[in-house]
């Protein structure tokens, strides 16, 4: 069943159906629409997805007049970003000053959040709401940051080295803020009745043991799970992730903590598998979609009309919040070892608040720790700071004086400053960088060519898709990455972006068509090298971006011929041939 069949079986299926049908139609429209107009505007899409929401919410224009009719596609969509939050979360890229990198995201988070509670008390007049808000500004956004850093080449800078690794730990304690939110609601006196210390205790060991025990599964029985879900193929290894995510996303509720968590932690633990990089690749553009449906969602809670009469507060908010975040973080930085410039390239690049963001004031709202005009302001002012972004990137850059100022005079060494494209360019300088290849394909024909390159000295990398062989040959050393060399993720992390060459040795053509156009777009001067069925395709490969193809039936039609040539020849003169199968290196020895 096609999504246009669904639709329509939706929409006829009843009121309940019809209306459904519509309001997913009405979200996507709008957030379309306004996403567009962001992109001619060269600006974020995310804060188009808020104010998208906002016109067309029932404080504006009203065309959804019931925000909770969707409510529950909303916390979908959470669950399922997160989910892929905890996925990203590589550990690897950030192992390299990794203790200064954690304690540079601890300090700087609970220095801004201490800074924001008494700005946030201003605006709100409440101690527990002040509170709320101060943890959810506190978090830096993640899809932004990430993706301007990709864009400007600074991945593996110093201050992006910093940025992502700030992220990553930093999304692990909003994690934590999230489990707090009850507590924080006890406090505000929220709770109908006076709760009995002995169940809370007794509610709260249960709790724990039970994330422990999901923990422990995950970590015993997912990778054997995914293993069997990867030997299947095809659609099978997303359908058991998902349902792995909404699994934990249930259990953690049952245990009294939020949804979210479980998804969380679900995707954390599947980061430790081999399969992420392909389950990634494949949620990508279901990432976008539900982050488009969530933002649109959560701008239908901004009473806009309210809001835009309080402009002086969003302005407000809006200086106090790139404040705080931009000395919160700089400061830190440079006291733990950074520089003061990459300290303040990384908080220019952090500045925005984000998605936990967002997750945070409506899991404060749902708690009765905020109301909805303080969460509509709030909302409002994430939006803010999400346009604002570009502009706080560039004052950032713009500032020089910094250049030449020193690291903390306590701090003797500190790889804060480390910068991965210096270390790799002075290898270059001084002959020591090897050859780097990526060969996508382990059967017969790919690991002859590996093997060939590698004894030519070349570094490869293979790309594969049978997990045994994938765990086979990591036990002997190879560097390997599961999944489809089609899919981004894998190639990110079988690592295009430094590659010299990528040979394509898998026999499926379709798969090796995406993956010249996926290649070329990602690392536009790598020597692209495929295996092709037959000329047609070699040709359209070429045209697609590869350098060199190997046609397969010009090649069996030349090694064929050889060698029937060589056995009627035996034959005419007397020569006994008994059967003869031709291995690799045959010919060539």
């Amino acid at each position: 069943m096609d999504l246009s069949t669904a639709l329509v079986q939706l929409a006829q299926s009843g009121p309940h159906g019809g209306a459904a049908a519509l309001d997913l139609l009405l979200v996507l429209a709008t957030a379309g629409a306004v996403a567009l107009l962001f992109a001619r505007l060269k600006l974020p899409s995310v804060p188009g997805y808020l104010i998208a929401g906002a016109i067309i919410g029932p404080s504006a224009v009203g065309l959804i007049r019931d925000a909770d009719a969707v409510a529950s596609l909303g916390q979908l969509s959470t669950v399922i970003l997160l989910f892929l939050i905890g996925l990203h979360l590589d550990m690897s890229r950030v192992r390299t000053g990794m203790l200064s990198i954690v304690g540079v995201s601890t300090a700087a988070t609970l220095a801004m959040a201490l800074f924001a509670w008494p700005a946030a008390y201003v605006f709100t007049g409440s101690a527990t709401s002040a509170l709320a808000v101060a943890m959810a500004m506190s978090i830096a956004a993640t899809a932004v940051p990430l993706k301007t850093l990709e864009e400007r080449r600074e991945m593996n800078s110093a201050h992006g080295r910093l940025a992502f690794g700030f992220t990553l730990f930093q999304d692990l304690l909003a994690v934590m803020m999230l489990a707090s939110l009850p507590l924080v609601a006890l406090w505000a006196g929220v709770a109908v009745e006076a709760p009995d210390p002995g169940l809370i205790i007794r509610k709260g060991a249960l709790a724990i043991a039970g994330m422990i025990g999901l923990v422990l599964i995950g970590r015993v029985l997912l990778p054997r799970l995914l293993s069997q879900a990867g030997r299947v193929g095809g659609e099978v290894l997303i359908v058991v992730s998902a349902a792995v995510a909404l699994g934990a996303a249930v259990f953690t509720a049952l245990l009294g903590f939020s949804p979210e968590l479980g998804a969380f932690l679900a995707g954390f633990l599947l980061a430790g598998t081999p399969f992420r990089f392909q389950v990634a690749g494949q949620l990508v553009p279901l990432r976008d979609l539900f982050l488009a449906v969530l933002f649109t969602i959560v701008g239908m809670s901004v009473p806009i009309l309210t809001v835009m009469g309080g402009w002086w507060i969003l302005l407000l908010a809006l200086i106090a919040l790139g404040v705080v975040k931009v000395l919160g973080v700089t400061v830190v930085s440079w006291a733990l070892g950074a520089t003061p410039r990459v300290g303040l390239l990384a908080a220019v690049t952090l500045a925005p608040a984000g998605e936990f963001t967002l997750v945070m004031l409506a899991q404060s709202r749902q708690a009765g720790v905020l109301n909805d005009t303080q969460v509509g302001y709030a909302t409002a002012v994430v939006g803010l700071s999400l346009i604002a972004a570009p502009l706080i990137l560039k004052a950032g850059h713009a500032v020089r004086f910094l250049d030449r100022a020193p690291a903390a005079p306590w701090i003797r060494s500190s790889m804060l400053g480390a910068s991965a494209p210096a270390l790799a360019s002075s290898e270059a300088e001084a002959g020591q960088r090897p050859f780097r290849a990526i060969v996508a394909g382990f059967g017969p024909v790919g690991r002859a060519v590996a093997d060939l390159l590698a004894r030519d000295g070349v570094d490869v990398t293979v790309i594969e898709m049978n997990p045994k062989t994938v765990q086979k040959q990591t036990s002997l050393g190879r560097r390997i990455v599961y999944g489809d060399a089609s899919n981004p993720s894998v190639l990110e992390s079988a690592g295009l972006e430094c590659a010299d060459a990528v040979v394509l040795t898998l026999p499926d053509d379709e798969v090796v068509l995406r993956s010249c156009t996926m290649i070329r777009a990602h690392n536009p001067g790598v020597f692209i090298a495929v295996r092709t069925g037959a000329l047609s395709l070699g040709l359209r490969a070429m045209q697609l971006g590869a350098d060199h193809a190997v046609v397969e039936e010009m090649v069996t039609a030349e090694a064929m011929s050889r060698q029937v040539l060589d056995k009627v020849r035996l034959r005419r003169h007397g020569e006994d041939v008994g059967p003869k199968l031709y291995e690799y290196g045959e010919l060539h020895r």
